[in-house]
């Protein structure tokens, strides 16, 4: 297996889900509810604390993890799948 095809088929699918299925979705709800519309939705929240700094680092660090572990698979299911 050539590593620079391995690499580039990675990134792909790293980038695919990244903005796909965390990015794009997860920041425009945040967007959404958290900042554009934060009074009207306020009583529709199940935590009543607006979350920390601290703690949106850390959904966001393992978000990146899940993200990283999810292209793995999906780079071995691909290259599985080829053979």
């Amino acid at each position: 297996m050539d590593p620079a095809y391995f690499i580039t088929t990675y990134l792909a699918f790293f980038t695919l889900i990244l903005f796909g299925y965390y990015l794009i979705p997860a920041g425009l709800s945040y967007f959404l509810f958290y900042v554009w519309k934060k009074e009207e939705w306020k009583e529709f929240h199940i935590q009543k604390n607006h979350p920390t700094g601290k703690s949106i680092s850390r959904e966001i660090r393992w978000s990146l993890v899940c993200v990283v572990i999810l292209a793995l698979l999906s780079q071995l299911l691909y290259e599985l799948n080829l053979r």
